[in-house]
C-alpha cells in the first residue's frame, strides 16, 4: 500500500522546484561584444545565421539588406512576446530627417529604408533595459543594436550597453552635428536562461536611446568526425579528426571535456593522435568556426592491442 507524503514534504518539494526554476530563468549569459561601428550603409545589417526578429522604433515596417524590420512605438512593456522594455519614457521621430535640426548628410544619404528604421528612437533620462524573451537554453545568438540621433541641439551623447556578466561597450548616439551618424554594435551569447536583459546606461548627455534591434540564431559548426572510428585495433593506431573547412578543433585525450585551453588546430587534424599498443584512450573534441556556434562534443574510445592478445580468448 502506498502512503501519501506529508503535506510539509510536498510543500518543501514544490518550493524547491520553484526556486530551481527561478534560478534557471534569472541568470544572464555573458555577451561578447564587438567594437561599436559607425553607421555607414545598409550592409551594416547583419545577415549571419537565421533571423528571429527585428524591430525599429520609427514604427515603420522596412526591409534593409534583406532583413525585414517590424515597426513599433512601444516604450514600456512588451513588444509582442519577443521583447520587454522597462524604464523607457517615450519614443521620438525624425531623429535624422528633422527639418530644423537635421536632414543633412551623411545621414540623409543613407538608403531610404535604412533612414526609415533609424528615424525613430525610444529614449530615457537614466538607465533602461530591453529584455530578450523566449530564448532556447544552450542556443547561441547574435544581437545587433543601433543607436543614432543625427540632430544638432546642443548636446553630445554616448551611452553604455551591457548584458549578463559581459564587459559593456560605450556607443556614440549623438555628436551634436546635423547629419552626423551614430553607431551600431553586435554581440554574441549562449543562452543560459529563457530571457536575457540588456542594460542601457547614460554616459555623456544623461540620456539613452535605441533605434533598432535584431536577434539572430547562429549556425552550428560541424561536429568533429574521428577516422578511423572508435573501436579495438591491432597495433598502434593513428587518429585523424575533421570538421568543416576552416574550423578550429579543440581536443583532449584523457576523457576530459575540451576547452579553449586544450590542444587544437585547424581542420583536418591528420594523424594528430596515436594510440600506443596495449593502451586505451578516450578522445573528446569540439569544433568552432567564425560566426558559428560551437559544435557538440564528439567522443570516441580506442584500444590498441598486439596481434597475440587479439587472438587470445578467455572465459
Amino acid at each position: 500500500m502506498k502512503h501519501p507524503l506529508p503535506l510539509k514534504t510536498l510543500l518543501l518539494g514544490a518550493l524547491g522546484a520553484l526556486s530551481l526554476l527561478t534560478a534557471h530563468t534569472a541568470r544572464a549569459a555573458t555577451i561578447t561584444w564587438s567594437d561599436p561601428v559607425t553607421i555607414a550603409g545598409d550592409t551594416d545589417v547583419s545577415t549571419t545565421g537565421t533571423l528571429l526578429y527585428a524591430y525599429d522604433w520609427n514604427n515603420s515596417a522596412q526591409t534593409v539588406n534583406g532583413v525585414p524590420f517590424a515597426g513599433t512605438a512601444v516604450s514600456s512593456g512588451n513588444v509582442g512576446t519577443n521583447l520587454t522594455l522597462s524604464a523607457w519614457s517615450g519614443t521620438g521621430t525624425q531623429v535624422i530627417t528633422s527639418p530644423s535640426l537635421g536632414n543633412a548628410a551623411p545621414a540623409i544619404n543613407l538608403p531610404t529604408a535604412y533612414v526609415n528604421i533609424l528615424d525613430g528612437q525610444a529614449y530615457y533620462s537614466g538607465t533602461a533595459t530591453v529584455t530578450l524573451n523566449s530564448l532556447t537554453f544552450g542556443r547561441q545568438y547574435q544581437i545587433q543594436i543601433w543607436i543614432d540621433d543625427s540632430r544638432s541641439f546642443g548636446a553630445t551623447r554616448t551611452e553604455t550597453v551591457g548584458g549578463g556578466g559581459s564587459v559593456s561597450s560605450t556607443i556614440v548616439d549623438c555628436q551634436d552635428i546635423e547629419g552626423a551618424l551614430g553607431q551600431y554594435i553586435i554581440g554574441t551569447f549562449t543562452a543560459d536562461a529563457t530571457t536575457e536583459a540588456l542594460t542601457f546606461a547614460p554616459d555623456t548627455g544623461g540620456v539613452v536611446g535605441i533605434n533598432a534591434i535584431q536577434l539572430r540564431t547562429l549556425p552550428i559548426t560541424g561536429t568533429p568526425i574521428f577516422s578511423p572510428g572508435a573501436g579495438t585495433y591491432i597495433g598502434a593506431q593513428a587518429v585523424t579528426i575533421t570538421s568543416e573547412a576552416g574550423a578550429t578543433i579543440f581536443y583532449t585525450t584523457d576523457g576530459t571535456t575540451p576547452t579553449t585551453s586544450s590542444p587544437h588546430g585547424t581542420s583536418p587534424l591528420n594523424n594528430i593522435i596515436t594510440i600506443p599498443v596495449s593502451s586505451s584512450m578516450t578522445i573528446n573534441a569540439y569544433a568552432t568556426n567564425s560566426a558559428e556556434a560551437d559544435s557538440p562534443i564528439a567522443s570516441a574510445t580506442y584500444t590498441a592491442v598486439t596481434a597475440a592478445s587479439a587472438g587470445t580468448w578467455s572465459n
